[in-house]
Formats: C-alpha cells, sequence, structure tokens
C-alpha cells in the first residue's frame, strides 16, 4: 500500500448517515453491513487493508454472496469499497468457488438494485472484475485497477513492466498503467475523487440521488411550494436570462444537484444526472463528432436510466461521426440498440445540428423520442448541408442550391414531417422542456418477449 488506508470500520462510518450501520459479519479482511444513507436502506461492503491486506476468501466471499442476495431481495442499493491486494490463495479451490459465488449474486442483482464501486487502493485480478461491473465506479487519485499485476505478469516470464498503451478513437494515446487516471480515461472509472474520504463522499451523493430499485418509482414528487415547480422556475429563466441561449447551451440549467460522470471519457459527450422538481433526469449531452468512445460512454449511461426508469433528456449539436473504422461501426451499432429498446421516456432537444448517423442512433427523432423539441435555427439533415448539395446539383455548391436544401432540412420541414414534436426559439426553449418532462412522467411500453437483445460489443 502506498499509504495508511483507513480501516473498513472507518469507511462504513464515512458511508452511513450519522456513522451508524449494522454489521452482517465482520472480521476476516471483510466487514458487511447495512444501515441508511440519506435515509434510505443501503448495503455496503469494505475491504480492511489491515486484515490479510483485504484479501478475500471463501468465508468472506460467501458474505458478498449474502450481501449482495439479500439487497437484491429487499431492493436497496449496494456500495462496495475496494482495497486490498487480492484473493488468498492458500486455499484456491475455495477461493475460486467463492469469486463464482460473488459473480453470480452481483450479477443477479445488476438491473435490480444501483451498485456502486468505491476503489480506495488497490483493486486487481477477479475484484476488479467484480468492481467493474458495478453500474458506477468511483476512485481516489491514487487508487490502482488492473486484470493483472505487474509483479505477477513478471512472475510468469513475460517481458512487460505491467504498462501498455491503448490508442483512443480521437488519436489520444493514454498509458494504460492501472492508475485511477488512465482508467477513467479508458473508460473503466467513472468518477474520480482527490483521495479515499472523498471518494465515499461521492458515492453517498451518488447513492442519494438514485432509486432505491428498478420497481420504486423514480420520481419523489414532494408538495413543491408555488412558483418553485420545474415551469415556473422555466417561466422565470425565460423572463430574465437576455441572453437565452443559455439554456439552449445546457438544459442543466433548469436542474439542480447536477452529477456528471465519465468526465475524462468521451471527449464530445457529457452525461450527468440531475434532479428536476424531485425527480432524477438523465442528460446526454452531445456536442461535437461523436466516436467510438462516446457511443461506448453514452450506451452504458442511457442503459443505466433505462434500468431504473429515469427519463433521458439528450441535448444535440452533432455532425457526421470523427471516425468510421469497424470498432466504431459496432460502438454506434450497440449505441442504436440502446436507445431504440430503452422504455423509458426520451427527451430530445436539437439545439444545433442533427445530422446524420449520429442523430440516428441516440434517437433524435419522434421515431424514437417521445417528444423532440428543435430550435427554428438548428439542422436537422442526413448528411453534411454542403455534401448533399454537391452531391444532388453535380457538385455545384453556389450559395442558391445551398439555400434551396437548406429550407428542406430546417426544423420546420423536419416538424411537417413529422421528425419533431415541436419547433421553438430559445426563449420558449425552457418552459417546452418542462411541460415535456412533465407530460412523459408516467410513460409506460412494454416489448416483445424475448430474454435480452444481442448487444454488438
Amino acid at each position: 500500500m502506498k499509504k495508511d488506508r483507513l480501516q473498513a470500520k472507518e469507511k462504513l462510518s464515512l458511508l452511513f448517515d450519522d456513522g451508524t450501520y449494522t454489521k452482517l459479519s465482520g472480521g476476516g479482511g471483510v466487514i458487511t453491513a447495512y444501515g441508511l444513507l440519506g435515509g434510505r436502506s443501503v448495503y455496503a461492503f469494505a475491504e480492511d487493508p489491515a486484515v490479510k491486506s483485504g484479501g478475500v476468501d471463501g468465508d468472506n466471499a460467501r458474505k458478498l454472496a449474502y450481501l449482495y442476495r439479500t439487497a437484491a431481495q429487499n431492493g436497496a442499493p449496494v456500495v462496495g469499497i475496494y482495497c486490498s491486494s487480492g484473493g488468498d490463495i492458500s486455499a484456491p479451490q475455495a477461493l475460486l468457488a467463492g469469486y463464482a459465488d460473488i459473480a453470480a449474486a452481483a450479477v443477479a442483482a445488476s438491473g435490480v438494485v444501483p451498485v456502486v464501486a468505491v476503489i480506495a487502493g488497490v483493486c486487481g485480478g477477479v475484484a476488479s472484475i467484480l468492481a467493474s461491473s458495478a453500474d458506477f465506479i468511483v476512485a481516489s487519485k491514487d487508487a490502482e485497477l488492473f486484470l493483472t499485476p505487474p509483479f505477477l505478469a513478471g512472475a510468469s516470464g513475460a517481458d512487460t513492466d505491467g504498462v501498455s498503451t491503448a490508442p483512443r478513437a480521437n488519436g489520444e494515446v493514454v498509458k494504460s498503467d492501472g492508475s485511477a487516471e488512465s482508467a477513467a480515461k479508458l473508460g473503466n472509472v467513472n468518477i474520480i475523487a482527490e483521495d479515499e474520504t472523498a471518494a465515499i463522499a461521492k458515492a453517498r451523493h451518488l447513492i442519494s440521488i438514485l432509486p432505491d430499485n428498478n420497481i420504486d418509482e423514480a420520481v419523489f414528487y414532494a408538495n413543491v411550494p408555488e412558483g418553485e415547480r420545474l415551469c415556473d422556475r422555466a417561466n422565470s429563466a425565460s423572463a430574465l436570462v437576455a441572453d437565452a441561449k443559455l439554456y439552449c447551451d445546457t438544459l442543466l440549467g433548469l436542474a439542480e444537484d447536477v452529477f456528471a460522470v465519465n468526465e475524462l471519457y468521451g471527449k464530445a459527450s457529457g452525461t450527468y444526472f440531475g434532479d428536476c422538481e424531485g425527480r432524477t433526469v438523465g442528460f446526454v449531452s452531445i456536442a461535437g463528432r461523436l466516436n467510438g468512445d462516446d457511443c461506448n460512454k453514452i450506451s452504458r449511461f442511457v442503459g443505466f436510466c433505462d434500468c431504473y426508469t429515469i427519463p433521458v433528456v439528450t441535448i444535440y449539436d452533432t455532425s457526421r461521426p470523427q471516425c468510421d473504422n469497424s470498432n466504431a461501426v459496432r460502438a454506434f451499432a450497440k449505441l442504436t440498440q440502446v436507445y431504440y429498446s430503452a422504455t423509458t421516456a426520451k427527451i430530445s432537444v436539437i439545439k444545433g445540428e442533427a445530422v446524420g448517423s449520429s442523430a440516428i442512433a441516440t434517437g433524435a427523432f419522434c421515431g424514437c423520442s417521445d417528444f423532440t423539441i428543435a430550435l427554428d435555427t438548428a439542422v436537422i439533415a442526413p448528411i453534411d448541408i454542403t455534401a448533399a448539395t454537391a452531391l444532388l446539383s453535380g457538385s455545384d455548391t453556389s450559395a442558391g442550391n445551398i439555400a434551396a436544401y437548406k429550407s428542406a432540412v430546417s426544423s420546420e420541414a423536419a416538424a411537417a414531417a413529422g421528425n419533431v414534436s415541436a419547433v421553438v426559439t430559445p426563449q420558449e426553449l425552457p418552459l417546452v422542456f418542462a411541460n415535456a418532462l412533465d407530460i412523459t412522467k408516467g410513460k409506460r411500453a412494454g416489448s416483445l418477449p424475448r430474454k435480452h437483445i444481442n448487444l454488438a460489443y
């Protein structure tokens, strides 16, 4: 370990309200417990690096599997705090059976209750797989996440220092050295915190804005005071903000308690949770040309929102994809499958361009979206305007030809064709958005019987 770590009981005290919790089991390097977080029931475990370096053995595995199953049965979220040097290999068969038991219980809980992993030190081997199976990973800056530790690679005779490079779709080369920063840039860690205390605080915050399970309503409407409802605030925004385009650049201005996810991964997109009148809403902001990383980031986020009936608002200003290789094609195919199979409420806001495969893959139009709002200056087209004009007019891209094609891809033309629900000015957008979110809050939808979608991984 690089420094002295908090003990497991100290970590759990930071996680639960008033530092109070009830142990399900203790000792042996792992403590499992339940308690209240924001007044809601949550199950958690913490590995203790002071006991067997936090290593999991057969007994610990049974505790963890029991915790996952109990949490799922009771409809309560799970927080796992990882900090260990790996499993106890002195009893290899018990360890293997135990890991399999944990994996089965964790997979069974996925999509039933939210699961957040906190990496507060070293997380390697099978533990890294289990942590990465969580819905979200929060890591301290000095955390480490890897599948095969460098010393083990060296022990097996491999000629490696444990560091590899991973070229990204945008041309950036990320050093895959197991650090939290590189893991975040590769999309393997969702949130980075300054230290383990801050990481646990971020996990608390994240759990507090997520539903308890996939059955409970994702809407927590209380008696909102007169003048404080979302539509009231939208009216105020339209009236008081001189440059109402502020609300086109991001509708998060209408949300409260905004929480960003995967900020270092997929630079052309942003994914956020926001509180809209006591209702958790997922926001996807697309500003630029999407690549494979963006697609994977958005797919994971929208898939999570759909599991827990969290509405998804997608804000568009995007043209053609950034790259066109086989990995990008698969990523766009997966993104398409996720959006079009999602039955949660989906609202699209086109503030700039919604062009081609990027717009189709993210369900920008009424064929997928429940309500599509376009600014009166928006461009809604199958390909770039200049390229389309050149193809249709024998390479004559004169101003007159471009203007003629522009009229065919205007927001008004899209509305007339049924691709857009409403065309608005920047001043009208906040109120129309608030009303769209309100009218979709009771959405119910089903699908044909099947086991699952065969996602294009």
